[in-house]
């Protein structure tokens, strides 16, 4: 077993290259529905109100999955919700859609849409409240219980599902969910911190944009302190130039001069005059946390860089925290009150929740003091539950695309996702469980 010092030095060189930006299987760096391409229609926010307006008098159920381009859940849940658009492709009486609430963030935060995939269905025989603006909110995910559904729910007439009929091959085909993405021997100088920090800069301002307001226009008490607590803490430890948290800390005194009251309009234009220290206001993530960059379609909402920026951020305060003079303790309370009250993928932010607030790895037993030993059970800690988070969530993109021809083998997927590779670092592996080494 390695020791935890060298560990902590793989933490320093490499570890943000493994975040789920943009490897994890099925991550695209492409819009999710591209025109053309998919059975799921991209939803306007004038043909959302048309849904709205008449979900009591049509004779159409439709479906709506608000989604957010760089949410992982929602990058592996496309697979299945485009099989299920095509299966129900021609069938008169129900319609599948999709609406970007990156693109249209004021609409979703208008309509209280505050966690990524939401999956809503409007005017279902049976179901009340469909025949409003509100919908009936869905917790369906796989293909067959999507099938089942639209047939219990709606008058229909029964089919056999597209893999098993002779369907359209892009509908019967599972989703590459066992390619890695990443490239396994590449040397992590390759990226060099300058670039890392640009990208965890980039994810912070995008988050800051888009995941502020998603729940009114106007935010409530709680949600406003969270705000100024997050700014606070940024402006003594972001990384980098102290210019950085300068600017952090001007922006947490703008906010605290209105006086316990911020609305969405009132954040937009002070993000709009606010200058991030010396970095750019354009959303550019660095091939590191968007490896396929030359893919994207040029459209300014496909955000495939947020997630691995935002872990190479939650990385990297886990070292300038302490060496700002925070406790780990506190460190800590930053990143798990940036992920409760700003980070819009539900299932993501439900299960980080989980692991931290039930002490899960021995969170709770580090030392909330400014020693060697607790700054370094702290890094470790983090990347432990990084590597718990990428191995999950790699499991759960496969069982969505499991098949009897596509069967899912969880333990090989689990060790792929861990960082760093064996290939990397062969003694960061425990050689009994493939687990990776703590301390």
């Amino acid at each position: 077993m390695r020791s935890a010092g060298v560990c902590v030095t793989w933490l320093l060189l490499a570890l943000p290259m493994s975040s789920n930006g943009g490897w994890l299987p099925g991550s695209k760096a492409k819009a999710l529905y591209p025109k053309g391409e998919s059975a799921v229609m991209e939803i306007t926010p004038d043909a959302l109100r048309e849904i709205f307006e008449h979900a009591g008098t049509t004779k159409t159920t439709t479906v709506v999955e608000f989604y957010a381009p760089w949410c992982p859940h929602c990058q592996h849940y496309a697979p299945v919700y485009n099989r299920v658009a095509e299966h129900f492709t021609g069938t008169p009486g129900v319609v599948f859609g999709a609406f970007d609430c990156v693109r249209f963030k004021t609409v979703c935060s208008a309509n209280k849409i505050n966690g990524f995939p939401t999956v809503k269905a409007f005017h279902v025989p049976g179901e009340p409240r469909s025949f409003s603006s509100r919908g009936v909110t869905l917790k369906v995910r796989k293909f067959e219980s999507w099938v089942e559904w639209v047939h219990d729910h709606l008058d229909l007439e029964r089919r056999t599902p597209a893999h098993a009929d002779g369907g359209s091959a892009s509908a019967a085909q599972a989703p590459d969910t066992a390619v890695p993405r990443w490239p396994r021997s590449s040397s992590p100088g390759v990226f060099p911190p300058q670039r890392r920090l640009l990208d965890a800069a980039t994810s912070l301002r995008f988050g800051l944009q888009y995941g502020v307001f998603v729940d009114g226009a106007t935010l409530d008490a709680s949600r406003l302190k969270a705000l100024l607590d997050l700014l606070q803490d940024l402006s003594q430890m972001f990384p980098g130039s102290r210019v950085n948290r300068d600017s952090l800390g001007v922006l947490h005194d703008q906010v605290a001069d209105g006086k316990g009251q911020l609305s969405s309009e009132q954040w937009d234009d002070l993000l709009g005059r606010w200058s991030f220290g010396k970095f750019s206001g354009d959303f550019a993530w660095s091939t590191m946390c968007n490896p396929r960059a030359d893919e994207v379609d040029g459209s300014p909402h496909v955000t495939a860089g947020y997630t691995c920026g935002l872990w190479t951020l939650f990385h990297m305060l886990t070292f300038s925290g302490p060496r700002a003079g925070l406790s780990p303790g506190r460190t800590m309370a930053t990143v798990r009150g940036y992920v409760d009250h700003f980070f819009g993928c539900s299932h993501c932010r439900q299960h980080f929740l989980q692991m931290f607030d039930e002490c899960w790895g021995g969170r709770c037993d580090i030392g909330d003091d400014r020693s060697e030993e607790s700054q370094r059970a702290l890094a470790l800690w983090l990347w432990r539950a990084h590597n718990t988070v990428n191995s999950r969530v790699a499991v759960e993109s496969a069982e969505l695309a499991a098949s009897p021809d596509s069967p899912l083998v969880a333990p090989e997927l689990q060790a792929w996702a861990l960082w760093p590779s064996t290939e990397l670092c062969p003694a960061c592996r425990r050689t009994d469980s493939g687990g990776v080494v703590g301390q």
